[in-house]
Parts: structure tokens; C-alpha cells; sequence
């Protein structure tokens, strides 16, 4: 995240413009750099006139970078065939003490993927009713940026994971029947996981993760055999688990 207009920008970027809007004080920027660190090959703004955070960052195996995030713009770019095109959000999320950032029409993920030179090639919102993808529950919370949890990895075949936050109990649970857990299961928050196509204009499966306390998904993993691991936080005393 800047908080800046005047962080460098490369020619032929995406954006060379800070998005600015009643109370936007952040943006994501995104910046490639040669192997030894000497040039700055390609750097670019990216948001709208809300809030954004950057969550977490990828290349996958033809170079192509994926971000993942959180956005309180309705204007945030999204892309032709995006899976979720238009800006949900959720209740107003005011700036407090444990929060740095204030997101009056709450909150969306948001997915974004670059190539390697930098042009944009797919952009998708993601979320329910409520705000998604912020890990604010009471005493998940410790440092500073542990509200900024959460990322995104990809596999062999270019499919794009997620794992991170919501309190919307109407995020989107694909493939339902066979998910480990298909509804919200109460607390604050649950942890999520999606699994997207590689040109994020399909949920391939996504869960909850969670018990009926609170929940936040911040790492994931996938193993050489295709399994996934995940690691956050819970308070729930019945988290799901095998003995």
C-alpha cells in the first residue's frame, strides 16, 4: 500500500495516477525489480476512490503476477468475464484503534492478475453482503497488519488460490454439496478458501473454514501432490479436526 502521488511510476504503466477520493489516503502499488535489485522494470498504481490494501503477491510459472487484496471502491477495475464484476461491500467499517483504514461502503476481496511486462490481464471483486477479506475479530487481532492477512497461490496448472476472511455468511460456496463446510458457522468471522480458474471468470470450489467462535485464514500452501494446507487463527473450542 502508498499512501503517496508521487511514488514512481514506469512508461506503459497501468496506472501513473494516485486514486483519489473523499478520505482515500492508500492505494496499491505494484513494483517489478531486475534479479539484482539495480532496475526498476515496471511499476504501477492500481485502485479507486475507496481504500485498498494488498494482502499478498504471486508469480505464477509464465511470469504472469497475482494480487490479492482488499477494496472499499465501487470503481475498483475489474475485467471482461470477471466472476464478480460489480463492487458488493458491506456495513460502514469507521477507522477505530485497531484498524487503519476506514471503508465507509465496507468491503470486497479483490483478485488481479499482471503479466509480466505489467499489462493488466484479468480483475475480479469477491465477496457477500457483508465485509470480506479484513481479519478485525476481537483478539485475532494482536499486531499491526494483522488485519492484512491472508494470501493467494497458484498451482501447476495456473488455477488461482485463495485463503483469507469474511463476515459475510452469504459468501460464495461453490460446489456446496462436497465442500468440507458449506455455511457460515458463526462468531464474528469465518476463514474462507476459493479456488479460482486462471482467468478468474470461475470459482472452481470455495469454503468456510471455521466454529461458532471467531476464524481468519492467513496462509495456504499447496503440497506436490495437489493437497492444501492452511494456517490462521481460531477461538472456537469445536474447529473442525481429525483425531
Amino acid at each position: 500500500a502508498v499512501f503517496a502521488a508521487n511514488y514512481p511510476t514506469t512508461i506503459g504503466a497501468y496506472s501513473s495516477n494516485f486514486n483519489t477520493g473523499a478520505g482515500n489516503y492508500m492505494d496499491v502499488a505494484i513494483s517489478k525489480f531486475s534479479p539484482d535489485g539495480t532496475q526498476l522494470l515496471y511499476s504501477t498504481y492500481i485502485g479507486g476512490s475507496g481504500q485498498e490494501t494488498p494482502h499478498s503477491l504471486i508469480a505464477d510459472d509464465q511470469d504472469n503476477f497475482i494480487v490479492f487484496g482488499v477494496t472499499g471502491s465501487a470503481e475498483y477495475p475489474t475485467t471482461a468475464g470477471a466472476y464478480q464484476s460489480a463492487f458488493i461491500g458491506g456495513p460502514s467499517l469507521p477507522m477505530n484503534t485497531f484498524f487503519t483504514s476506514s471503508h465507509p461502503n465496507g468491503t470486497d476481496l479483490f483478485i488481479t492478475k499482471f503479466s509480466s511486462t505489467g499489462a493488466l490481464l484479468q480483475s475480479t471483486f469477491l465477496g457477500g453482503t457483508s465485509n470480506d477479506g479484513l481479519n478485525y475479530a476481537d483478539q485475532l487481532f494482536y499486531n499491526y497488519g494483522d488485519a492484512f492477512r491472508g494470501e493467494v497461490n497458484t498451482d501447476a496448472l495456473g488455477n488461482i488460490y485463495v485463503a483469507s476472511v469474511t463476515r459475510s455468511a452469504d459468501f460464495p460456496v461453490v460446489g456446496a454439496a462436497n465442500a468440507p463446510q458449506n455455511t457460515f458457522a458463526g462468531g464474528e468471522c469465518d476463514g474462507i478458501i476459493c479456488k479460482l480458474n486462471s482467468n478468474l471468470s470461475n470459482i472452481i470450489w470455495s469454503t468456510f473454514v471455521g466454529g461458532s467462535a471467531n476464524e481468519a485464514c492467513y496462509s495456504l500452501e499447496i503440497t506436490s501432490a495437489g493437497e492444501i494446507l492452511i494456517a490462521g487463527g481460531t477461538q472456537s473450542a469445536d474447529f473442525p479436526y481429525i483425531t
